[in-house]
């Protein structure tokens, strides 16, 4: 069967329709096509981005030109209120503390996100535990509670029904209440509860400051994303021992 492409006239083998003709323009030939196992695409500056390699994915700095939420105001782990601070720690339920996740496990992001909140009770910062219940179900699945002791008298605890915890719970305003405007974000999963927490905190004028170590993804390579992709251009990447560091050099706790 033949059909007219331009000035040029194109068979197809007996039997094909010119819709599954594959005519061998220039255009088709040469058209750039990417890797069956690496989709990559290049962001503004060059930098090639969405590859399954996390050591595609060049750290951003987290200057001001770099971020996507401009702010005047200093966001490094060195510039840290205590007073004006919050620890919201996303998740940290017994039955997802147990999930596989990467590049940490369950414990190890539990046990470094004890270790912040420790250090912030001790200097007068507001915690915020958060655990996630599904909605509309009378009873939750086995394990839905928070992992024990995570949470101290004093702490903000929240209940949420979405993946965000600012979404439907009063987060915002219970903060808000305290001083705070600045939030340290930790827990699981980096990329679900996490994220989208830190994405809210941006949308209702919050400085965020992300605890990379104390969180862990679903898998290596959505965590590195996230990190090192998203993050930075909202606030800015942290590890525990930076943070613990710029605490301590805060003062003498709060007592």
């Amino acid at each position: 069967m033949c059909f007219q492409l331009g000035e040029t006239t194109k068979c197809s083998p007996e039997g094909d329709s010119p819709a599954l003709a594959r005519p061998d323009t220039d255009v088709e030939r040469d058209r750039p096509r990417p890797s069956a196992s690496v989709q990559a695409w290049t962001d503004r500056d060059g930098l090639a981005y969405g590859g399954r390699d996390a050591s595609e994915h060049p750290k951003l700095p987290a200057s001001q030109g770099d971020r996507l939420v401009p702010d005047d105001r200093e966001t490094s782990p060195a510039a840290v209120d205590p007073a004006s601070t919050a620890l919201v720690l996303i998740d940290l339920m017994p039955r997802i503390v147990a999930l596989p996740t990467a590049p940490l496990d369950g414990r190890a992001v539990l046990a470094n996100c004890q270790r912040l909140a420790e250090a912030f009770r001790a200097r007068g910062s507001t915690v915020v535990p958060v655990r996630v219940e599904r909605p509309g179900r009378a009873e939750q699945p086995p394990s839905s509670e928070l992992v024990p002791d995570l949470a101290a008298p004093g702490d903000v605890l929240i209940v949420k029904r979405a993946i965000s915890a600012f979404h439907g719970t009063g987060l915002d305003e219970r903060l808000r209440a305290r001083g705070v405007d600045t939030v340290v974000l930790a827990g699981l999963v980096t990329n679900f509860g996490v994220e989208s927490t830190g994405r809210a905190a941006v949308d209702h004028g919050y400085r965020v400051v992300y605890v990379e170590d104390a969180m862990a993804g679903f898998e290596g390579d959505a965590h590195e994303f996230s990190t090192r992709r998203i993050f930075p251009r909202l606030g800015t990447v942290t590890t525990v021992d930076e943070l613990l560091a710029a605490l301590a050099a805060t003062g003498d706790p709060a007592t």
